[in-house]
């Protein structure tokens, strides 16, 4: 088929070049439409994805937070415990020292206690 353009003598080998330049030309054609409908998705999403974004770095802010909250209760709890067991060590150690009779029967006493629980 010829177009307007294409003259009556011209060769069938013209024509099939004309139609390789036209749909060369509709394939750029396309091809360039088909990129800015992508440029344009992504300048859509753009504050989309910019939302989550920071959504997600509030969240990580947040969570860190938290955990570093934890953290410093669990060590202030872990410094409270060792002072309490220094305490309770060096309270024991001056009972025994001044009671060392009593202590030493206190001793006997709940080892003979400890090992009938464990025969059962």
């Amino acid at each position: 088929m010829y177009s307007a353009n294409s003259m009556p003598n011209s060769s069938p080998m013209d024509a099939i070049e004309e139609q390789e330049e036209n749909a060369v030309a509709r394939t750029e054609a396309l091809a360039n439409a088909a990129h800015r409908r992508i440029e344009d998705a992504a300048e859509a999403a753009y504050p989309f994805v910019e939302r989550l974004t920071e959504q997600a770095h509030n969240a990580v802010d947040r969570m860190a937070g938290a955990a570093t909250s934890t953290a410093d209760g669990v060590a202030e709890k872990a410094t409270d415990a060792k002072l309490l067991s220094d305490q309770v060590v060096a309270d024991c150690s001056a009972y025994m020292q001044k009671n060392p009779l009593k202590a030493l029967g206190i001793a006997v006493a709940t080892g003979f206690l400890v090992s009938r629980i464990l025969r059962i």
